[in-house]
């Protein structure tokens, strides 16, 4: 069964960096599909 990740940026946000700075290993391992969307 495929996972999808949904995938919210905020540019100031740390946080959003450092979850986005794992979704490379996510992509390798846990899900097939990424769902980006900005939040400013």
């Amino acid at each position: 069964m495929s996972k999808t990740i949904d995938a919210y940026f905020d540019i100031d946000s740390p946080a959003s960096y450092l979850a986005w700075t794992h979704l490379p290993a996510l992509l390798m391992t846990e899900c097939s599909l990424v769902r980006i969307a900005s939040t400013g």
